[in-house]
């Protein structure tokens, strides 16, 4: 009994004490992440304009960020996308900057800083060109120079914020740049056995030249069915000329090669010109009345393709209470065609006699005519009355019977109000009660303009 207890008493003590043994060990650590590297070319020192400036990590999928005079860069910094041109960097008059790059990857321990700092080899190289614009916030139209110190040298611009080349636009006498909005203005001078020069830019915001409007006072009047008061407003003088559409619209859409600068707009669904309204607003600081929704405001936002989906037309809403650009709902247009508050019962805007104010079928020749050559009516408006029908915010519905203050249309259809007659409609199209409707996406239309309201505070 003994000689089989012994035995059992040895292994459980050589048990105990491997266990004990297990137990003094170090639990073994968690592997340290791999750190990224980078390689920066070229080394610090003087270059050329042209040389570029390019980073490779050790893990090709890492993101490398780099920043201009800071230490440590991280992910708010700038991504590095590809080779950098080193006359990028470079802004007159400083000749020298010091670059910092670093990579970020998941699962990786960041690379190290590498700082690279880089002057300018200035020797034969053409001297920079200066940009001249007027001012930060030149008005459409204003001339813009571009000059080089460098005799007989070369300068190619680009208005598009990419660097110039040889094969980009030649400067040969002053821009005029006709179009609204933010623009990114960049020129390099070249001349044969010289470097280039170091790339010059210059942003400006060229501002939307104001249109014309005429207060029409709130009042109240007869539409026929009921009485309508409205609040005050302001309304184009002028239907939305060719050269004013395309101005706010130029910096998102091809402009036509040959546009009839003074003659009204045409060719515009009732949807662009909700959009139109917007972009004005925007680009003369005020706030945009419409939105496509559940989205904002701005045009730049909404969805490619939006103007052609019929779904769109119940989801665009209006903020009455903002201060920009939307079409006038059709008892303000009425209201400003029958002379608002000066009004003095006229069958058509501003005359009993048609041809006084109106291009129509029996005068126009089937053409549309430039903007207010006919005469104004009692508010100064012009072509209320002919030339070409308007966009009005409404659905087309009858006019609902009772008293009625500042209203906004019909709820249910699937057209939008026209007013106001063409150059080919009859007399009776062009008298100031009269009204029409038409698919609000139809845009091929040569007789369907419009203009814009606001409101007056």
């Amino acid at each position: 009994m003994r000689s089989a207890v012994l035995p059992c008493l040895i292994l459980a003590l050589v048990m105990f004490l491997l266990s004990c043994e297990r137990s003094t060990k170090p639990e073994e650590e968690n592997p340290v992440p791999e750190q990224l590297s980078l390689s920066v070319s070229p080394e610090s020192g003087a270059w050329f304009p042209d040389d570029v400036i390019e980073v490779v990590c050790s893990e090709a999928d890492a993101r490398i960020y780099f920043n201009i005079g800071f230490a440590d860069p991280d992910t708010n910094h700038v991504l590095y996308s590809g080779p950098i041109l080193l006359s990028s960097l470079l802004w007159w008059p400083h000749s020298e900057v010091t670059i910092n790059f670093r990579a970020f990857k998941d699962g990786f321990l960041p690379s190290e800083t590498i700082t690279r700092t880089y002057t300018y080899s200035l020797e034969n190289t053409v001297a920079q060109p200066v940009i001249s614009t007027g001012g930060n916030y030149p008005d459409a139209g204003t001339e813009i120079t571009i000059t080089c110190a460098t005799p007989d040298a070369r300068i190619y611009y680009t208005i598009n914020g990419n660097p110039p080349y040889e094969y980009s636009a030649l400067y040969t006498q002053p821009l005029v740049l006709n179009h609204s909005g933010p623009k990114n203005i960049q020129a390099r001078a070249y001349k044969e056995g010289m470097n280039p020069s170091p790339l010059t830019w210059f942003y400006c915001f060229l501002t939307h030249p104001l249109q014309p409007m005429q207060l029409v006072e709130g009042g109240t009047f007869d539409n026929g069915t009921s009485n309508i008061t409205l609040s005050s407003f302001y309304i184009d003088q002028y239907e939305v000329s060719q050269k004013d559409y395309y101005d706010v619209m130029a910096t998102y859409f091809t402009v036509p090669i040959e546009i009839k600068a003074n003659y009204p707009v045409y060719y515009v669904s009732w949807l662009n010109a909700i959009e139109y309204c917007n972009r004005r607003s925007i680009l003369d600081g005020l706030q945009p009345c419409y939105s496509l929704s559940p989205g904002p405001s701005n045009p730049d936002y909404w969805p490619p393709g939006w103007s052609q989906d019929p779904n769109s037309l119940s989801a665009i809403s209006c903020n009455w209470s903002n201060s920009g650009y939307r079409l006038p709902t059709e008892m303000e247009w009425m209201f400003a065609a029958k002379g608002g508050i000066l009004g003095k019962g006229y069958n058509y805007s501003g005359h009993d006699s048609i041809s006084v104010v109106a291009w129509y079928n029996s005068n126009s020749g089937y053409s549309v005519h430039p903007v207010g050559t006919r005469a104004a009516n009692e508010l100064g408006i012009y072509d209320l009355s002919g030339n070409l029908w308007e966009w009005c915010w409404d659905i087309f519905g009858p006019y609902p019977a009772g008293n009625q203050t500042d209203p906004h249309g019909s709820e249910n259809g699937s057209t939008r109000v026209l007013r106001g007659g063409s150059f080919y409609s009859d007399a009776a199209s062009c008298l100031s009660s009269s009204r029409y409707s038409y698919d609000p996406m139809y845009y091929q239309a040569t007789s369907i303009g419009f203009r814009c309201v606001r409101k007056a505070f």
